[in-house]
């Protein structure tokens, strides 16, 4: 069994592994092991929370769609948390161009 390509972001090759590849682990100076590993104890840490206060922070609550979300149906069960800046809302945006801002 092949594992997934290790691909750096500044690489030429990176659209061309997402095509052939499909998913690959991707490098970044900024993302050292030991700033990943923090990243992954601290989504631990939030996901073992009791339900309620990670409702708190739910995605309801955001004009561009950040928080916290779940989903529970026949296809699909997880938990998912989605950051992003909030910046000031786009004038008349509806739908997906409201994630601008």
């Amino acid at each position: 069994m092949r594992g997934l390509p290790v691909v750096d972001i500044s690489s030429e090759n990176l659209c061309h592994v997402a095509r052939e590849a499909g998913s690959f682990y991707l490098q970044h100076p900024l993302f050292p092991a030991e700033r990943c590993g923090f990243a992954i104890e601290a989504a631990r840490v939030f996901f073992s929370m009791r339900a309620e206060a990670k409702r708190a922070l739910g995605i309801e609550g955001s004009p561009h769609f950040r928080g916290y979300s779940e989903m529970k149906n026949e296809r699909d069960w997880r938990e998912q948390i989605h950051f992003g800046r909030e910046g000031a809302a786009v004038a008349g945006a509806e739908g997906y161009p409201r994630l601008a801002g």
